[in-house]
């Protein structure tokens, strides 16, 4: 409000983008935390593909997207010297310009949510699983696979509670943001695993069985 009273309008312009995307991130961890979730999951003969629960992946996108205008907002008018973060003294122009920075290394990150619609997918086929986010894509077969936890096998510190963690033989972990899906991640990380340990049962991928096996995780 003193900021709107000052008249410093980009400045304030900056503090809500940025609040906004604070935001987003209490709220989808507040939902993902009580277990409100349940994805989407379509199948056919391409394998079962699951995406994120709604809610939570539309908030994600709104503070991607906070994140990014707000960065680069703040970039530009920082690096000329026309407002700044309120309660940072002296020149920000530097700052300004590694937000500029950080902004545009994040733009690739729109152009691959808005191709797989969605923040991530997860897909299991009969040769693997195919698994995406807005940072990066990894294609796996089953015989590659080493582990499939609930923590890193290498790197314990590195531990999020709700994700699953794909270990490949050659020593590579994926982390799966899992507890987007269902709650836990518990029923997602399972179903990976079943088909994992279960050649014989895969084809049960291109049809509804799989999704049953999620929605009802025997």
């Amino acid at each position: 409000m003193r900021l709107l009273q000052q008249g410093r309008y980009a400045s304030m312009v900056v503090a809500v983008g940025f609040a906004v995307f604070a935001f987003s991130v209490l709220a989808m961890r507040v939902i993902v935390a009580a277990g409100k979730v349940a994805p989407r999951v379509e199948y056919g003969g391409g394998g079962t593909l699951l995406r994120p629960d709604p809610t939570v992946d539309r908030i994600s996108l709104i503070g991607l997207l906070a994140a990014l205008a707000t960065l680069l907002l703040y970039g530009v008018v920082a690096s000329f010297g026309i407002a700044g973060l309120p309660g940072l003294a002296g020149d920000q122009r530097w700052l300004g310009l590694a937000s500029i920075a950080a902004a545009i290394l994040g733009l690739p990150s729109l152009r691959r949510v808005a191709g797989q619609r969605g923040m991530s997918y997860l897909r299991l086929t009969a040769a693997g699983y195919e698994y995406s986010d807005a940072w990066s894509r990894t294609e796996t077969e089953w015989d590659e696979l080493s582990d499939i936890s609930d923590r890193p096998t290498h790197k314990p510190w590195l531990l999020i509670a709700g994700s699953t963690y794909l270990t490949t033989s050659d020593g590579r972990s994926r982390t799966l943001a899992s507890d987007w899906y269902t709650p836990g991640g518990r029923a997602v990380r399972k179903l990976v695993r079943f088909y994992w340990w279960h050649p014989e049962c895969r084809g049960e991928l291109t049809d509804a069985r799989a999704a049953r096996r999620l929605a009802d995780p025997w």
